[in-house]
């Protein structure tokens, strides 16, 4: 992946998000595992683009399920 800058970002708004005290336990899990995914994401130097979609549906299903299960 070449776009690091925006990678790093989003990584640090996830953990903004991650650290504060208004979150549940399965929050906490799922954030952290879209934060996996993202990290993963980075390390991998030459995805085709159906790899990059895999990769954003599991971020966006880690973010939707912990965001609307309340």
């Amino acid at each position: 992946m070449k776009k690091f800058k925006e990678l790093n970002a989003c990584i640090a708004r996830l953990q903004e998000v991650q650290a504060g005290n208004d979150l549940e336990p399965e929050q906490r899990k799922e954030i952290e595992r879209a934060l996996v995914h993202i990290k993963r994401l980075r390390r991998l130097p030459h995805l085709t683009q159906r790899e990059v979609f895999c990769a954003v549906r599991e971020i966006a299903d880690s973010l939707l399920f912990a965001f609307l299960k309340k």
